[in-house]
């Protein structure tokens, strides 16, 4: 959850000039500071870390928690200045046993990154789940949200409130990131967590780990050409033409088969 862009991390350090004082990341070398906390309300999660799995107990389980991440100048923000990193979240868990054969788990997160004036990735987010077990098959739904912070007028000058908003016709460097990705999908145990394949249909619309936007932002040899032309009958355009929602909703199928020796 959360956390800095890889990418923004990449192109400071790509632009990282020594003898120009401010140019690089992490300047003087400040460490990263994280924290979790993590309250039983109802029932333990004593000796496990699967936020969001499927216990196999009677008892039920009601957990809170909250978490940050903080790091001086750690990156830059969308106009080259650096800035601070601050990443901080909080989020609720329900596990709900209904018999010792089936059980209902809800999780919500809610968080907010802060990654500099203007950046993509500067917004509040939200992913939330639940699903219910019928004994070795568990249906879920999964929805996740991200909304960048709009562009802060009070600090910016002109020319840099239009590279945030964008030239008419284009996306600026705020709200490029966004994301409304809806999931579906089901669970087959066949040795309870340690070893179960997960089948699972999604709607991406925006940034998404999956879909033509996963094969850019994973620095494939090539771009794909994901959406409609410019101009009826003319070429199809790059996906990094336009990114965010001004993309159409891709629609993709993930296999996952988790083993645990």
């Amino acid at each position: 959850m959360g956390g800095a862009p890889a990418n923004a991390n990449t192109a400071a350090v790509a632009n990282c000039a020594p003898a120009t004082p401010g140019s690089c990341i992490t300047p003087k070398r400040y460490p990263m500071v994280r924290g979790m906390v993590n309250i039983d309300v109802i029932g333990s999660e004593e000796g496990g870390w699967l936020y969001g799995a499927y216990r196999w107990q009677k008892d039920p389980v009601v957990s809170i928690g909250l978490a940050t991440n903080y790091q001086s100048q750690a990156l830059k923000n969308a106009f080259g200045s650096l800035t601070d990193l601050r990443v901080h979240s909080a989020d609720v868990y329900l596990n709900l046993p209904q018999t010792e054969a089936a059980e209902l788990v809800a999780e919500v997160t809610a968080f907010s990154n802060n990654n500099g004036t203007g950046s993509a990735n500067s917004g509040l987010g939200i992913a939330a789940a639940v699903g219910y077990r019928f004994g070795r098959i568990a249906p879920y739904v999964a929805y996740d949200y991200f909304n960048s912070y709009d562009c802060d007028l009070g600090s910016l000058s002109a020319a840099q409130i239009l590279v945030c908003n964008g030239k008419p016709g284009t996306l600026g460097t705020t709200h490029s990131a966004d994301s409304r990705n809806f999931k579906a999908g089901l669970n087959f145990f066949f040795n309870k967590n340690l070893n179960h394949v997960n089948l699972e249909f999604q709607l991406n619309h925006g940034t998404s780990a999956y879909g033509p936007l996963a094969i850019t932002n994973g620095n494939a040899a090539y771009v794909p050409l994901a959406l409609d032309p410019a101009v009826a009958g003319g070429p199809r355009r790059a996906a990094t033409v336009l990114s965010s929602l001004a993309q159409p909703v891709y629609k993709s199928f993930l296999v996952h088969w988790n083993y645990i020796f």
